[in-house]
């Protein structure tokens, strides 16, 4: 005979429905991370474009603090572990301060749970900074991190944050 308290929760499942139990099978936010913070760089390909975007995000605010460039950002999971790559091509574009193009790429696993995840990400750009200094600007300069990422409409937005470089620069 079960207790009790077993056929209080059953009953209140069983009363709820659905409400109570993760959409699609899924777990928590929190099961379904890569465990702990992941070493990212940002990776150079010639190739790199927008071919390369997959899932939709949203990047809250970004900045650059020491040998790295972070990005907050906001997307839909909750089912599957995500993965967030940062690709930059060899050229940067413009006048002083120039600009070089990274796409953050964010791969779903094809999952359709639809919790507001939030995260920090951070890509070591020590590569980059090494083409900085090869393509011939002022290694104690700046240049502009131009982000491009898809959104939830499909269309394709960017946001841009100053590198400064020198003595004292973060």
């Amino acid at each position: 005979m079960a207790a009790a308290g077993t056929r209080t929760v059953a009953l209140l499942l069983l009363l709820a429905g659905p409400a109570l139990l993760p959409a699609g099978g899924c777990g928590t936010a929190d099961e379904n991370l890569a465990p702990g913070p992941v070493e990212r760089a940002i990776r150079i390909d010639p190739e790199a474009g927008p071919r390369l975007l997959l899932d939709a995000l949203t990047i809250r605010s970004l900045w650059v603090e020491g040998d790295s460039l972070f990005l907050e950002i906001a997307y839909g999971g909750g089912c599957r572990v995500h993965q967030f790559d940062a690709v930059a091509g060899r050229d940067f574009e413009g006048l002083e301060p120039p600009r070089l193009t990274v796409y953050l790429r964010h791969d779903a696993d094809g999952e359709a749970c639809e919790a507001h995840l939030t995260d920090t990400l951070s890509f070591h750009d020590g590569r980059v900074l090494d083409l900085f200094r090869q393509s011939g600007h002022d290694p104690a300069g700046s240049f502009i991190y131009r982000i491009v990422f898809p959104e939830e409409s499909g269309s394709l937005r960017s946001v841009e944050v100053e590198r400064r470089l020198g003595s004292g620069a973060g």
